[in-house]
């Protein structure tokens, strides 16, 4: 099973991550300078760019389920400053959910607080996670499943259900998201990036935490 979630992954990868921010215009040529910083749960890379806008590739190390508490707590007392004080700022998140979400509660979860999706991640059955862009490629994924069915048996279900995904909103609304019983964690980045850059755009890519939740609730 293994190698059927590293194929996942890669596939999920390559249809994913390139829609990821293709709202947003970042170009090499307009870099000022990188800041590296590591945390004791993440470590976390900064590019400023020209005419205000900052890029934030942040990697969470959670390796305990204490770590992933206090990640947790880290993150929630992000969304409520950038909810009190930035109330108008764009915020790029991940939300991670409490469980998987059918196909079908997932668009209703989208649905109900008007969000546009970047990327999700899914998982399968019996095990085995990926990523795929906004469109659901249903096409893909029963030709993918038919093919994976031979080895792994007819049960076998490449999208059981979705279990993350990114967005952008207006801060104001990130506790309301946040209050969501299906939501686990609206993750915004480090609040340190928005506390040191308050007029800047700040564009955060989180990895997804959704492994390590599961690792450790």
């Amino acid at each position: 099973m293994k190698k059927f979630v590293v194929l996942a992954i890669l596939i999920g990868a390559m249809l994913g991550c390139a829609a990821a921010y293709k709202t947003v215009s970042l170009q090499n040529k307009d870099v000022t300078s990188h800041q590296i910083k590591v945390r004791d749960l993440e470590t976390y890379k900064v590019t400023y760019f020209k005419e205000g806008k900052v890029f934030v590739r942040t990697v969470p190390t959670i390796s305990k389920k204490e770590d992933l508490i206090e990640y947790l707590d880290k993150r929630k007392k992000a969304v409520s400053y950038l909810s009190a004080k930035q109330p108008s700022r764009i915020v790029y998140v991940t939300v991670t959910f409490n469980k998987k979400l059918s196909i079908e509660e997932f668009r209703s979860f989208l649905k109900k607080h008007k969000l546009e999706v970047m990327n999700y991640m899914y998982k399968s059955y019996p095990e085995g996670i990926g990523v795929f862009s906004t469109e659901i490629p249903r096409k893909l994924i029963k030709e993918m499943e038919d093919e994976l069915k031979e080895k792994y048996g007819d049960d076998f279900r490449l999208v059981d259900g979705v279990v993350s995904f990114k967005t952008k909103l207006l801060a104001k609304d990130l506790t309301k998201l946040q209050r969501d019983a299906m939501v686990l964690l609206v993750d915004p980045g480090p609040l340190e990036v928005y506390v040191e850059n308050p007029n800047a755009e700040v564009i955060a890519a989180v990895d997804y935490i959704y492994p390590s939740y599961e690792r450790f609730r």
